[in-house]
């Protein structure tokens, strides 16, 4: 009896683009952004960024904003560069209060060319929108607010 001989594996072209592509994402390194002007060529050139931050490196913008005490982050998807290299790029989500009422949250980042981070978080209630809390802190670039890239 003869043994039967296995045929070969064949996959569609696109299973075999895919795979290909899988050394580009294992090799992918994230690396922290030193200044503003790094961030810029990194969006400006398609690549994916994150930001950091953590508010007990950071100081009130009052005298009554409370001291922070979280940290968090975010994938930065739309920004906006001005013409004296400032960045902004903002998130909002929808999320439940301690009370477990239904709030929606804005943050907004706005780092400065000389690595001036400030923070602002507004809070408000649903479905009126009706503003509940607003709190805003200064932190720097590498210190409080980090930024990264994935190359």
């Amino acid at each position: 009896m003869r043994p039967k001989t296995k045929k070969p594996i064949t996959l569609p072209f696109a299973a075999l683009a895919t795979l290909a592509t899988l050394p580009l994402f294992a090799g992918a390194q994230t690396i922290p952004l030193p200044d503003v002007l790094a961030a810029e060529q990194a969006l400006s050139a398609g690549k994916p960024m994150t930001a950091t931050i953590d508010l007990t490196r950071c100081k009130g913008d009052t005298n009554t904003t409370p001291a922070g005490q979280t940290r968090g982050g975010l994938t930065v998807n739309a920004y906006r560069i001005q013409p004296d290299h400032t960045l902004s790029f903002a998130d909002t989500h929808f999320t439940v209060g301690r009370d477990g009422a239904p709030i929606t949250q804005f943050l907004r980042y706005t780092i400065t060319a000389d690595g001036t981070a400030r923070f602002a978080s507004y809070i408000f209630a649903m479905p009126a929108y009706t503003l509940q809390s607003q709190v805003s802190y200064t932190c720097k670039l590498g210190d409080g607010v980090k930024l990264f890239v994935r190359f």
